[in-house]
């Protein structure tokens, strides 16, 4: 993750869980009338550490929240959002990465 300027440049981020288990981000896949599939990542205002780095981050779901949110019979939106929970921000953690991240031309560990 990247946006906040450090000395006048996008300095690149690393979040994780600060027990390093996966975190889980809720998005949407759809087919589309050309054959094709379209998926996206949702997004939300930024909580917790990584509002210190950007104004919106993605939505980040609690494990129990897993369940209910693959399921394909659950469309409401309004049941949804009634069992679906965000990852608590205060299990995400970051540290600063080299700028060299996130660059197509840089290639190397």
């Amino acid at each position: 993750m990247s946006r906040r300027p450090v000395e006048g440049r996008k300095q690149q981020h690393f979040l994780c869980r600060e027990d390093r288990e996966p975190i889980w981000l809720a998005g949407i896949w759809t087919e589309r009338p050309d054959d094709k599939t379209g998926c996206a990542v949702l997004t939300e205002p930024a909580r917790g550490v990584a509002k210190d780095i950007h104004y919106r981050m993605p939505l980040a779901l609690d494990v129990e929240s897993l369940e209910p949110w693959l399921d394909s019979h659950q469309t409401d939106r309004e049941t949804i959002r009634h069992v679906v929970h965000h990852l608590n921000a205060e299990l995400i953690t970051h540290w600063l990465v080299s700028t060299l991240v996130n660059r197509p031309s840089n290639e190397g560990p």
